[in-house]
């Protein structure tokens, strides 16, 4: 009988031990199953996300190549629009030759919008600004004379002063005082002393290589820094009561760069003969005060975010608007871009100076509204990259 009970156990514990190694089996299998589960689903995870970023490269080459068409056929476009619009230009020109009073307003207002083609400006600007001043080649070759003639006299004049301060000090004091009564400009000239003309020419020869030095072409060896210089000095006789001011180097360099040295003279002295210019140039403190109130006005009304930002950053429109105006924008934008707003100016004058003021706020606005006092400023200068501008 025990051993039947003993059997019994024995056959209860091997039983015991079956079942528990089956449940074991089991669980390593459960366990094994959802390993191989998990496995499964991040090599799914895996694949799915490669997919997705595969799918993220796809379209992000998709847009870049659609991107790169979209502007290869707008190149193509403005190319053959310029093509058809130089055409429209010489027949205007040839018109202007035989009616120079010729202007269908309408026909050049549309043309001068969509942009004049590089390759005419030279010929288009002269006709749009016009020579209400009468200016002569003649009369260019004259001041030019006297330009080189008074520089000549500068550099000798220096040169004796530099003899006579190594042969006796007492006599350069007496020779300074000399050459301080002489009459080196015209006999309507203001800068009449040697210490007057010295500055003016100090001023155009330092603003030579700051005009446009990405070119080269005005630099210490540049094939048109001469020609730069002659044209500056030109209208430092020209106007002795303006001399030469600092940004007409930019003006000039401008349409240097598109006509011959005579013309662009004539351009440059029909241009800064507007009452604007003229104002500016010639620090009109009552006109530069008043443009600057007519600006804000109209600057309230049209941008308040950016006329309150101004206000709380003590920023003044004269501070950054009489750059602007005084050299046509050529100081804050690329030289393409600020052709492109002469090409509009010179039709339709001084208010579109401000039309592009105000569209440039509104264009730097976001920029502008995040940056503190200094680089704020900074912006409005053209010393900071504006942002999205093409």
């Amino acid at each position: 009988m025990q051993n039947k009970i003993k059997m019994q156990n024995k056959i209860k514990m091997k039983m015991g031990n079956l079942n528990q190694n089956k449940k074991q089996n089991t669980n390593q299998n459960e366990i094994e199953d959802q390993n191989q589960n998990q496995n499964q689903n991040q090599n799914q995870n895996q694949n799915q996300n490669q997919n997705e970023n595969q799918n993220e490269k796809n379209e992000k080459n998709e847009n870049e190549e659609k991107k790169l068409q979209k502007i290869e056929k707008q190149k193509i476009q403005r190319e053959k629009f310029m093509h058809n619009a130089r055409k429209t230009w010489l027949k205007l020109i040839e018109q202007w030759k035989n009616k120079p009073k010729y202007r269908p307003q309408r026909k050049l207002k549309k043309l001068c919008w969509k942009g004049i083609p590089p390759s005419v400006r030279g010929k288009v600007w002269p006709y749009l600004i016009g020579n209400g001043l009468n200016i002569t080649l003649e009369l260019y070759q004259v001041l030019k004379q006297r330009s080189k003639a008074s520089l000549n006299h500068l550099d000798k004049t220096k040169q004796e002063e530099k003899q006579l301060y190594q042969e006796d000090s007492n006599q350069v004091l007496n020779q300074i005082q000399e050459i301080d009564q002489k009459i080196i400009f015209s006999e309507e000239s203001k800068f009449t002393t040697f210490f007057g003309k010295e500055k003016t020419i100090s001023l155009i020869t330092f603003d030579l290589s700051r005009t446009f030095p990405s070119l080269k072409i005005f630099g210490l060896e540049g094939e048109m820094r001469d020609m730069l210089s002659e044209i500056l000095g030109a209208y430092a006789f020209y106007r002795p009561d303006f001399g030469y001011v600092q940004g007409m180097s930019l003006l000039a360099g401008i349409l240097l760069l598109n006509m011959d040295e005579y013309t662009a003279f004539r351009c440059l002295a029909n241009i800064l003969n507007s009452e604007i210019l003229i104002g500016f140039y010639g620090v009109n403190e009552k006109l530069i005060q008043h443009r600057s109130l007519v600006f804000d006005h109209f600057l309230e009304s049209i941008n308040p975010k950016v006329y309150k930002y101004l206000i709380t950053q003590k920023i003044e429109t004269k501070m950054f608007l009489f750059d602007w105006l005084l050299t046509l924008f050529s100081s804050v934008f690329s030289l393409d871009i600020a052709c492109r707003i002469w090409d509009v100016y010179f039709l339709e004058g001084e208010v579109f100076l401000y039309r592009v003021s105000f569209a440039f706020l509104a264009l730097i606005e976001e920029q502008l509204l995040s940056l503190p006092f200094e680089k704020a400023f900074k912006l409005l200068l053209g010393h900071i990259e504006v942002k999205n501008l093409n």
